[in-house]
């Protein structure tokens, strides 16, 4: 009579500690996987796909620094995007091309606070790469062996982010089509 009471208790701790055990494999098996499109190079996939792995990317090497993941912030995302394709455009790779306005006057005109002296404050990676290395893990690679793109992306205060890419070259000589691509991030933080 006293192993019919305890054997359905026994059978139910078992059914929770396989379900307990599954839950967490599949919790490793999500977190260990590699960010989608991450090895994609320029004009096989949409810049918006390239953006969400750069994104991931640096998620994941910010976790590894012990750092807080960076959500994206669509004023950022914004002046990201109209920067790299400004540079595509004009053939410029510059964090401040011929014609444009500066970093804090683009952050302004999104509705970001673009002020030096205010409790708003944000750094911009920019690059561009050609060939197999013109995609998101080619791009994350060269900004974090970069000492300033690395300090700009590994802010401690950085809680938000905002990537921009284009498909092309900022080189007028390269074909229009050009295997390249211009990348930019702008992270943001609020210091109050």
């Amino acid at each position: 009579m006293r192993v019919a009471a305890v054997l359905p208790a026994a059978l139910a701790l078992l059914v929770l500690a396989l379900s307990a055990s599954r839950g967490s494999s599949a919790t490793q098996a999500t977190t260990a996987a590699p960010c989608k499109n991450s090895s994609a190079i320029a004009f096989e996939i949409r810049t918006m796909q390239a953006e969400k792995a750069i994104r991931c990317l640096v998620n994941r090497s910010r976790k590894k620094a012990g750092l807080k993941p960076l959500r994206i912030n669509r004023r950022l995302r914004k002046a990201a995007r109209r920067h790299s394709r400004y540079g595509e455009r004009t053939n410029c790779i510059s964090h401040q091309c011929p014609g444009e306005p500066s970093l804090p006057k683009r952050l302004r005109t999104v509705g970001y606070p673009g002020c030096s002296n205010c409790s708003y404050g944000y750094g911009e990676a920019i690059g561009w790469r050609q060939g197999r290395r013109a995609s998101a893990r080619g791009i994350v690679k060269a900004w974090l062996a970069s000492s300033n793109h690395r300090a700009i992306l590994f802010d401690r205060q950085a809680r938000e982010i905002g990537i921009g890419v284009a498909w092309g070259s900022p080189r007028a000589s390269d074909p229009k089509k050009a295997v390249a691509g211009i990348f930019t991030a702008i992270a943001g933080f609020h210091r109050g």
